[in-house]
């Protein structure tokens, strides 16, 4: 839209307000006070409210943040009444530090009271509030955690960060009631050397949280089972630590419960923990806004996954992350995952795991993936039977034929590992079968039957101890046709993510 000279004028003054009054709450911190522009003091009460919104965003709307309200109110009288007769100014609360005495020990006392303080004056306007404290008086931050919650009726947003033995183990913090929440971000990390079972965690009702956009919590957090409807929920991460009280409680069932509450998701992490296995669904979930979806396993191979996924059908789903501890299980058979059709990047990382995977492990995956266009394998179960899967032959029977982007690296997570299980001419084979007809010079006598077309672009190794493989005379070739082939060391394998996803 263009703008007309009157959208102009009022931009420009905006502009100039919003100049003004940062120089102005810079004036208070420099200089000691402030001195106001008559211009400024003549603006009507409607007016300044509006610049004051302006002030400072936030992540989720224009109300100011922190100590902005508080020094606007000190500016001069009008200013005063304004801030004090509008109470959504001070709805929006960030302390992120604590005040400390000349030797170095914490003072509450106006702490508490400037939590008090905004809370009074916000009425009943919806609450925006973020702490992140190194307090160490565990007392005085409950006291202000137990304000917080005191109002979770009222709360918009709410950011947490603390650690377990700032939170009373026997009474959890709990966000059961807050209809208005729209976003929560907890971080609950242990409280150092003090046993796991020494502190509390955050416990949270998402069936009293139905106006969700947002979770993203690590460590420390339980939820309970019933989830209700959370049709707004866009996004979701769950990443509770391994070890934690609460690691149980994320598993597939929960994530299941959900998927179902959720259908407008659009991005899911999680980490999943034992737990019975979901049975076969008659119907699949469809979930048609998913994009992103990543998945860690901490314990079971791929059953607990494959029980999740068959369940689904995602037609928008453009990356899957799968992150799986085998940790000794056996070799897993992937079911027909009808709902990764469309699935167009595919990152499969395995970890704490020894020796190659079975023939038919990480092949019955890509079974269900035939448009996918970029592939990560990472870990030391990728062997020469998933090199001879991906190979094509002709058949019809190709699995992702359609890839064009290809990167293959051992355990990189232990550094200690330097095996693989790859023997370079079935890696060389299946390379060769994928970019053979993209070059009408090449002889196809000297490659294995291929299809019609090719379509690999680029290929990144990380293979310790095999020989460089682009010195071999079918790689060359391609090399020089235009095949980007990268080997690569195991301290830049962990760039090769980012690079190929």
């Amino acid at each position: 839209m263009e703008l007309n000279p009157e959208h102009i004028d009022i931009m420009a003054i905006v502009a100039t307000i919003q100049n003004t009054i940062r120089s102005l709450v810079l004036g208070a911190s420099t200089s000691g006070s402030l001195k106001t522009h008559s211009i400024v003091q003549s603006f009507p009460s409607d007016l300044l409210f509006e610049i004051f919104m302006w002030g400072l965003p936030t992540a989720l709307t224009s109300r100011p943040r922190g100590a902005f309200t508080l020094v606007v109110s000190q500016v001069c009288r009008s200013w005063r009444e304004t801030a004090l007769a509008h109470p959504s100014l001070w709805a929006s609360t960030s302390i992120t530090s604590s005040p400390h005495d000349s030797d170095g020990s914490v003072s509450m006392v106006n702490y508490i009271r400037l939590w008090k303080l905004y809370f009074e004056r916000s009425g009943e306007s919806f609450l925006d509030v973020e702490v992140d404290s190194n307090v160490k008086r565990c007392d005085e931050f409950r006291g202000i955690m137990d304000d917080v919650l005191a109002h979770q009726h009222r709360l918009w947003s709410l950011d947490i960060s603390c650690n377990t033995d700032q939170i009373p183990l026997d009474s959890d913090w709990a966000v059961l009631c807050a209809p208005r929440l729209k976003s929560i971000d907890f971080t609950v990390n242990p409280a150092g050397d003090v046993p796991d079972d020494a502190g509390g965690k955050i416990v949270v009702d998402l069936a009293g949280c139905p106006s969700l956009e947002t979770i993203d919590v690590f460590g420390w957090c339980y939820f309970y089972r019933e989830v209700g409807k959370l049709t707004s929920l866009r996004r979701a991460m769950l990443d509770v630590n391994e070890f934690s009280q609460a690691d149980k409680n994320i598993n597939v069932q929960l994530i299941s419960s959900l998927l179902q509450a959720a259908p407008n998701l659009e991005e899911l992490r999680t980490v999943l923990y034992e737990g019975a296995i979901l049975p076969q669904s008659p119907k699949l979930l469809l979930l048609a806004h998913l994009r992103d979806l990543d998945l860690s396993v901490g314990h079971g191979g791929v059953y607990v996954p494959d029980s999740l996924l068959r369940n689904l059908d995602l037609p928008m789903l453009d990356n899957l992350h799968l992150f799986i501890h085998v940790n000794g299980h056996p070799n897993g058979t992937w079911s027909e995952l009808n709902g990764l059709k469309n699935l167009r990047r595919l990152s499969l990382s395995y970890v704490l795991n020894v020796g190659p995977s079975g023939p038919d492990e990480i092949p019955s995956l890509l079974r269900s993936m035939p448009s996918l266009k970029r592939l990560i394998l990472f870990g030391e179960r990728v062997s020469n039977h998933t090199m001879q899967a991906l190979t094509l032959r002709g058949q019809g029977r190709d699995l992702c034929p359609l890839l064009e982007a290809i990167c293959i690296c051992s355990d990189v997570y232990d550094r200690r590992r330097n095996t693989h299980h790859i023997d370079a001419i079935n890696l060389v084979n299946m390379v060769s079968s994928r970019w053979l007809s993209n070059s009408a010079e090449y002889n196809s006598s000297t490659a294995l039957d291929s299809p019609a077309k090719g379509t690999l672009k680029r290929i990144a190794v990380c293979l310790p101890g095999m020989l460089d493989v682009r010195l071999s005379s079918p790689i060359k070739t391609f090399v020089e046709q235009g095949l980007k082939f990268k080997m690569v060391s195991g301290q830049q394998a962990q760039d090769l993510h980012s690079e190929y996803f």
